[in-house]
């Protein structure tokens, strides 16, 4: 991926009269690896749910959703699995919590991340050349 090819420099007024423009110079182009900043959407091949005996079909979730993936009508809510992200922008809003992430894996991640991070870890610390 190539980044920026100019970069303004404000430098002192050094041999400068005030209200001159700054110097802009041309700067090589450099390659990124890797996928930042856009990387493919990860998918667990879920979505957040309503339980439908807490959700009070207020619409909170459905305003809260950037990707517009939740569409609330008189039978209960439905999550569009393609469209979510996985933000969980609908989780914080819902005031009866009643939106839920339910995977089959779940627990099992949920126990792996306690085991890992149950004892704390010293800073790792590594220099590239």
């Amino acid at each position: 991926m190539m980044l920026a090819s100019l970069f303004v420099h404000f430098l002192p007024l050094q041999g400068r009269a005030i209200g001159t423009p700054p110097v802009v110079r041309e700067v090589p182009s450099v390659d990124v690896p890797g996928k930042f900043p856009h990387r493919d959407k990860i998918s667990l091949g879920t979505s957040l749910e309503s339980a439908k005996d807490l959700c009070v079909l207020c619409g909170k979730c459905a305003e809260a959703c950037p990707q517009e993936a939740i569409t609330v009508a008189e039978e209960g809510t439905a999550t569009d699995a393609g469209k979510c992200i996985l933000c969980c922008a609908c989780m914080r809003a819902c005031t009866t919590g009643a939106r839920r992430l339910s995977h089959p894996k779940l627990p099992q991640l949920m126990q792996m991340l306690a085991n890992l991070c149950k004892d704390r870890k010293e800073p790792e610390f590594f220099f590239a050349r």
